[in-house]
């Protein structure tokens, strides 16, 4: 089993490949707009949240700010993934260390 990231700190293609062919595109976007562009990424939005993604990672958003700025609330990153919520149906791991702030706690 292979790693989601490279050397570089890049998630491989096949990652996002494998988790791309997961989904119902067609559904997903059936109600929203897809734009891409060179300086913001692609962009899928929707009545939902919003899905983005760039160089710098993959990125969700269900709500907006008092600004009307997206409020991210999952980022998945070279340098490791950042959630308010997951969700699985297994999760498959050989260590696993539960943290308070700085403290190890499980």
């Amino acid at each position: 089993m292979g790693s989601m990231f490279s050397a570089q700190g890049e998630i491989n293609s096949s990652t996002l490949e494998k988790g791309i062919m997961k989904v119902d595109l067609g559904s997903a976007f059936s109600k929203g707009t897809l734009t891409w562009s060179e300086s913001e990424g692609i962009w899928a939005v929707s009545d939902s949240g919003v899905v983005a993604m760039s160089g710098g990672g993959i990125f969700t958003a269900t709500e907006k700010n008092s600004d009307g700025t997206w409020q991210w609330n999952t980022g998945i990153l070279p340098s490791g993934i950042n959630a308010n919520l997951i969700t699985s149906g297994q999760l498959d791991t050989n260590r696993i260390k539960v943290y308070a702030g700085d403290e190890l706690r499980f």
